[in-house]
């Protein structure tokens, strides 16, 4: 008896097959949706047109969210009310951190509760940079809540009195005697769209092609009718 011997085609359909499993298997986890945003409103012309800095929300689980603010080029953060938040009820921010400065290495972020940003009103998530000599240009939060939504932002920020969701105080960089003033932001994006497959779109897709792969496979093997 000679042993059984699999066909070219089916060795490529096996081949194919083990391919797709393993992309399945390397396949990074679903994109954490987030939010973007910018301060563009300053509270003085001298801190120029704007847009100042970025906001972006990151959504880690719906009790856990990271809030980092990055300078844009010529700005950086300085002095109190270097961060400002107004976060919607029962969440706490902590871990407040400067992880970028123009003067390495970073300073540090005070906490200052609920505090007056100039000309943009009350925030209640306000920390204060300690060296105002050192200014920042990346620098985090961490919040915690209930029911963060990687759809609805008004789930981790709400705009405050002033209709503003986060505000900096603004450095001028390279301007004579270090230009200062205040920007804030009121807009939420919507989260950016994400163009890699999360696994179970992959997994889904695996297993019509596995499905489609063992039907041709049966066509393939089926006896043909014997000549005439």
């Amino acid at each position: 008896m000679h042993p059984r011997t699999k066909s070219p085609a089916r060795l490529a359909w096996t081949g194919a097959s083990l391919l797709a499993l393993a992309a399945l298997a390397c396949a990074p986890a679903s994109a954490r949706a987030d939010f973007q945003f910018n301060l563009d409103t300053g509270n003085s012309g001298g801190l120029g047109t704007g847009p100042f800095a970025t906001v972006k929300v990151v959504v880690n689980s719906d009790t856990s969210a990271t809030v980092t603010f990055t300078a844009d080029s010529g700005y950086a953060f300085v002095d109190g009310s270097s961060l400002a938040l107004n976060v919607a009820p029962g969440i706490t921010a902590s871990n407040a951190e400067i992880t970028a400065s123009t003067t390495p290495p970073p300073e540090s972020l005070t906490a200052a509760g609920s505090s007056q940003v100039d000309g943009f009103g009350r925030f209640n998530v306000v920390y204060d940079q300690q060296n105002s000599s050192n200014p920042a240009t990346v620098e985090s939060v961490d919040l915690t809540g209930s029911g963060f939504s990687t759809t609805d932002l008004s789930t981790i920020l709400v705009a405050n009195d002033n209709g503003a969701l986060a505000a900096a105080h603004i450095i001028v960089l390279g301007s004579a005697n270090g230009f200062t003033g205040f920007a804030a932001g009121s807009g939420g994006g919507t989260p950016p769209v994400n163009n890699t497959p999360a696994p179970p779109t992959l997994a889904l897709a695996l297993s019509g092609l596995v499905g489609a792969g063992f039907v041709w496979l049966r066509r393939f093997r089926r006896p043909r009718p014997a000549a005439a």
